[in-house]
């Protein structure tokens, strides 16, 4: 949602994307109709996401040691038209 705004407001200030910015948007996740360019965007892993947050809270609810803090859950770049290659 946010990458197709600020490509929305770059095309207003006289930008094109991607010739003269590349925009990469996060979570690939895109309302229709917002923007006519494919955003490349970084997908989560919502799958893994899960699996971990169920698998601390039932270490919690049976009184298992777990690990507290941040858990690294690794997502992908998914490439599409709002970025070019450097050269």
């Amino acid at each position: 949602l946010t990458a197709s705004g600020v490509i929305n407001g770059l095309r207003k200030k006289g930008l094109r994307v991607p010739e003269d910015v590349s925009v990469v948007g996060f979570d690939d996740y895109l309302f229709p109709g917002l923007c006519d360019v494919g955003i490349t965007t970084y997908a989560v892993d919502m799958g893994g996401m899960a699996e971990v947050g169920l698998q601390v809270i039932y270490a919690k609810v049976n009184g298992d040691k777990y690990q507290k803090g941040m858990n690294i859950v690794e997502g992908y770049i998914i490439e599409k038209e709002s970025v070019t290659e450097r050269k």
